[in-house]
């Protein structure tokens, strides 16, 4: 059987980027961006694309072209005799097993969330308690295999069809759509009041923050990123390489994909961090309260799945559930101490506390300072919490002004 090629081009290169672009542009970029300094670490990023990246990405079409077999095949075709080339094919196929284990998953998370979206089942809702919902997918084994093996049925139906009659004929759509539906939501993100405020998060070069990450850290960041984000390694280009044909060159090619990855990752920055300074959600502002490192409630949840760290939180707040729940949506496993709300802390009661990690709340934080020793333990960290109205609630009273100043002028009109 003739092993079938890209109808065009651009089918090729959107369904080539499509592999590319992930969770790697979309979350990890603009989080690693922020975190690194900003336009520093974007420099440094586009520096080690060109320098490495796109060679690395031309190498492993070269592997697929020149093969015109799987990720298996195409070392055991190329390799010269008694070379060991071919061991590293089997590492590939392994790796690509569980990358698609893994995005098969998370795209059943997806279709989950748009089902969500679709039955209204967010209206109303804070973050706090989306999240909440999230979180109750997870627990729930039966609703996860569910919107799994959903994806997983519809990714053999499609796969089934063949290269372009199946592949390229849903892919191209999607990802035109995809890039389409990501400038439209930049530039309404750059439009929002307070937008231009996380621009310059984004993209003005912060000094300081690269003094306090350290500029080695910067540039080994750009580098992992560059790699990643490029999804080189594990064979996946490969695949898409053995499809080619040999009219188009292959580093050209090479950098129209880098460049449609990085256009991703940019514009992802420019959705997220524009949203984030309009809707007063400070990015990433988790923070040590002895040294002032800036770390993510998410980092610290695999730090503490990782090491086994005990945490507790503790909130003299009103309602501190919610800040509790807060932190396990984002898969912390915390103790919850409720104190009584205005608590004064006129003693440390984190003295006695057998805990690694420590989370409290910023109107917390202000009243600890009377404890100078507190500035050295390290195991605090000050999480933003940001209060909400309720959107009914907001609704009931809005009518009830509307109607009290409909009947106040009704009542001065009849004098």
């Amino acid at each position: 059987m003739k092993r079938e090629n890209f109808k065009s081009r651009l089918g090729f290169i959107l369904i080539s980027a499509g592999c590319a672009i992930g969770i790697g542009n979309v979350w990890k970029f603009p989080y690693v961006a922020g975190r690194n300094g900003g336009g520093i670490f974007v420099l440094f990023y586009l520096l080690f694309l060109v320098m490495v990246g796109a060679p690395a990405l031309t190498m492993e079409f070269a592997v697929g072209r020149a093969s015109r077999k799987s990720v298996l095949g195409c070392y055991q075709e190329l390799e010269p005799k008694g070379s060991k080339w071919h061991l590293h094919g089997y590492a590939a196929l392994f790796g690509n097993y569980v990358i698609m284990m893994f995005y098969t998953t998370v795209a059943g998370w997806m279709i989950s969330y748009f089902y969500r979206f679709l039955a209204n089942d967010f209206y109303g809702l804070d973050t706090e308690v989306v999240s909440e919902k999230f979180s109750n997918m997870l627990a729930d084994p039966r609703e996860m295999l569910f919107w799994m093996a959903l994806i997983v049925i519809l990714g053999f139906l499609i796969c089934s069809m063949g290269l372009q009659n199946g592949v390229e004929k849903i892919s191209k759509p999607m990802m035109i759509g995809l890039l389409g539906l990501i400038v439209i939501l930049a530039v309404n993100s750059m439009m929002l009041p307070g937008g231009a405020e996380g621009i310059k998060f984004y993209l003005v070069p912060n000094w300081e923050q690269v003094k306090k990450v350290g500029v080695l850290n910067v540039i080994i960041a750009a580098m992992n990123q560059a790699f990643f984000t490029l999804s080189v390694g594990m064979g996946g280009m490969e695949i898409f390489g053995s499809y080619m044909d040999r009219e188009h060159t292959l580093l050209g090619e090479s950098l129209q994909i880098a460049g449609l990855d990085t256009f991703v990752a940019l514009m992802s920055g420019l959705i997220i961090f524009p949203s984030c300074f309009a809707y007063n959600v400070q990015p990433g502002v988790e923070i040590n309260y002895a040294t002032g490192e800036i770390v993510s409630l998410d980092t610290l949840s695999r730090m503490q799945f990782k090491k086994g760290l005990k945490a507790v939180a503790m909130a003299g707040i009103a309602v501190p559930e919610r800040f509790f729940s807060m932190l396990k949506a984002h898969g912390l496993e915390v103790r919850p101490i409720a104190l009584p709300d205005h608590y004064d802390y006129s003693k440390n009661p984190f003295k006695d506390c057998e805990a690694d990690l420590i989370f409290i709340t910023e109107k917390d934080a202000v009243k600890c300072r009377k404890h100078a020793d507190l500035k050295k333990d390290e195991r605090i960290y000050v999480v933003p919490l940001e209060t909400k109205l309720d959107k009914f609630l907001v609704d009931f009273v809005e009518k009830k002004i509307t109607a009290a100043a409909k009947k106040s002028k009704e009542a001065v009109q009849q004098l």
